[in-house]
This record gives C-alpha cells, sequence and structure tokens, in this order.
C-alpha cells in the first residue's frame, strides 16, 4: 500500500528559466496570492507595473533571465527564487 505521504505525488512539477514578457501575468498572480514578498510590499500589482520591473530589473547584479527560477505544476505557476549578489564594504 503506498502512502501520499512517503510517496508524494507531482504531477508535472518543473522549474525553468524567467522568459519575460509572457510570465509577467503569471509573476503578478504569484505575488498577490502571497500576499507580500520579503520586504512586506507586493512587488507586481499590474501588467504594466510589471513591464516597468522588467524594464528596470537588469542591474550589473541581477539579471532576471539568468537570476530568476520560476517553479510550476502542471502549467501553473506556484513559486519562484531568485539570487543577487553584491560588494560588501570590504571590497568582498
Amino acid at each position: 500500500m503506498t502512502n501520499s505521504i512517503n510517496n508524494p505525488t507531482l504531477h508535472s512539477f518543473t522549474l525553468r528559466a524567467f522568459n519575460g514578457e509572457p510570465d509577467l501575468s503569471a509573476l503578478i498572480d504569484l505575488d498577490i496570492a502571497l500576499k507580500r514578498t520579503d520586504d512586506g510590499h507586493l512587488k507586481l500589482e499590474t501588467l504594466d507595473g510589471a513591464r516597468d520591473w522588467l524594464s528596470k530589473a537588469i542591474t550589473e547584479s541581477y539579471n532576471p533571465y539568468t537570476d530568476l527560477i520560476l517553479a510550476e505544476v502542471d502549467g501553473q505557476l506556484v513559486g519562484k527564487g531568485n539570487v543577487r549578489w553584491h560588494v560588501s564594504e570590504k571590497g568582498e
């Protein structure tokens, strides 16, 4: 006998790269579903706001096309993660 706790079904779980404009609506929906981001504010609330974010997102230390990963289940965005770097006051 199988137990769903010991053998969870991960239907179609996928980790993938950010695809730009086609992903913006799903990112908005995810941010709204999560209610708040780490700093306590919704980052993406509207498509125009998401487009504005995307137009300014690429910096020396962050590029959503290489530093943002999206998690999907059955084609629906369910999570995201990102990395970025910075130089400390010590220059490290």
